[in-house]
């Protein structure tokens, strides 16, 4: 995603579909440290999509592979509390 970004190649940018396949690679993995860039990368889509960028807006499998990636680390819990609090920080804009 940040060699897409940096290269600024007119109407070539990371969209959901591009995020979502960062976020299941990661949900593949199934360690701490990959549950932890997936919640950024997460928490970045959100941001960006706040502030405009409406292809960075998360979707079901977003949301989806955070929590595999939570509930592979026996976290299920955290997924779905997280998950939650999310989808209300979503909501910012409409």
């Amino acid at each position: 995603l940040q060699r897409m970004i940096r290269l600024e190649i007119p109407g070539v940018s990371p969209d959901s579909i591009s995020y979502s396949t960062l976020l299941s690679a990661y949900a593949r993995l199934g360690t701490q440290e990959a549950a932890e860039k997936a919640d950024s990368l997460l928490n970045q889509m959100i941001e960006l999509y706040n502030h405009g960028v409406d292809m960075a807006k998360p979707n079901v499998i977003s949301f989806s592979n955070i929590i595999q990636c939570h509930a592979q680390l026996g976290n299920g819990d955290h997924a779905l509390f997280y998950q939650i609090n999310n989808l209300r920080r979503q909501l910012v804009r409409t």
